[in-house]
């Protein structure tokens, strides 16, 4: 029997069936693709340069504390003290329900912290929580620290915190500032820096250190702005400290959040297995259709053994058949070779011959 019967030498090759694997291939491929990553910006199932990919991986699930991304809106669900949830750059809004959740979770010690910066979403989250601090909206500028270029600032002037444990830049990527009156100052930029559009010509007088990233306690927990949601993408996450800052925010956590409820979710591959781990009935379902899909396949491979067997079973034949056929069909046998021949055949064992039959 050929195995590989389509490519045998004897035949020339099927260059249509060719094609029509190559092509379910690459069908199978695409789909899968499609259903396991997303390409919208900020996204944690998001592999390209503006995804955050490696933030999901190294940072939310990374460590020694549990890690989770909140596809549905569940703060109502998490402790408060010990969890930390982050907000990156939400493209839906929360509504009064929602912010009233959050604020709970933040009654009960738990710390959020949103990165945005031209967005309405975040702000709009920060001004419903009564936050102190708010985010300016305008773009930072810094014609002297920079990474790339003024648009890119290389934020220096850290406060130490225990939230700035090792970070000694932070660099940003179109920024903004954040206005604060009561909320501490982490991090921020240079004396350099300034808001809006670039400038030829600057005077001192346009120049100052803005914030970038506060801290401000609120209920029993506490609010972290940053300036930026940039940071945590897979380009920048390993330039400045940023990588350093983002583990120091968690360094102290039991349980990490990041919170896409309102900015796109996961894809379908990643929504169907959140989904099932975090439901035992599915769980349960899976599992026993699973044991039948294996049950049913073991019986059915049992039935064609039994088919097979009986299909190559040869006749059965008695010692008197046996002697009268080989009498018809060997008459040159004489009697003492033929008694040698029903003798061998007996020992055999077969079932077509045996004692009881002679």
């Amino acid at each position: 029997m050929r195995v590989f019967e389509w490519f045998t030498p004897e035949d020339s090759i099927s260059w249509p069936r060719v094609l029509l694997i190559v092509v379910a291939v690459v069908v199978v491929l695409g789909v899968g693709t499609a259903a396991a990553i997303s390409l919208e910006p900020f996204n944690p199932y998001n592999p390209t340069w503006e995804g955050t990919s490696e933030f999901r991986s190294d940072v939310i699930h990374g460590g020694e504390h549990d890690g989770e991304v909140m596809y549905r809106f569940g703060y109502d669900d998490l402790d408060g003290e010990g969890t930390v949830a982050f907000v990156v750059a939400p493209t839906d809004g929360y509504d009064a329900a929602d912010v009233e959740a959050i604020s709970s979770f933040l009654d009960r010690g738990g710390t959020l912290i949103v990165l945005d910066n031209f967005g309405e979403h975040g702000p709009a989250l920060l001004d419903d929580l009564g936050a102190d601090a708010r985010l300016d909206g305008q773009v930072l500028r810094d014609d002297r620290y920079y990474d790339v270029g003024p648009a890119m600032p290389v934020a220096n002037q850290i406060s130490p915190h225990d939230l700035t444990v090792g970070v000694e830049t932070l660099a940003l990527n179109f920024g903004t500032a954040i206005r604060v009156d009561s909320a501490e100052v982490l991090i921020a930029t240079s004396e350099f820096a300034y808001l809006g559009p670039e400038l030829e010509e600057l005077d001192d007088e346009d120049l100052r250190s803005y914030a970038v990233a506060t801290v401000e306690p609120m209920g029993d927990g506490q609010l972290v702005v940053v300036g930026d949601p940039s940071i945590t993408i897979n380009e920048m996450l390993d330039r400045g400290d940023n990588r350093v800052f983002l583990e120091a925010l968690v360094a102290d956590a039991e349980h990490v959040v990041m919170d896409v409820s309102r900015a796109g979710g996961v894809p379908p591959l990643w929504f169907g297995l959140l989904e099932l781990r975090g439901s035992a009935w599915l769980q349960l379902g899976l599992g026993v259709l699973a044991v039948l899909t294996i049950v049913a396949v073991a019986y059915r491979g049992e039935l064609r053994t039994r088919f097979a067997r009986d299909a190559v079973q040869p006749p059965t034949m008695d010692r008197a058949a046996v002697e009268t056929y080989l009498r018809v069909y060997h008459p040159d046998l004489d009697e003492a070779h033929l008694e040698r021949v029903m003798r061998a055949l007996n020992e055999d064992g077969g079932e077509a011959v045996s004692d009881s039959d002679e």
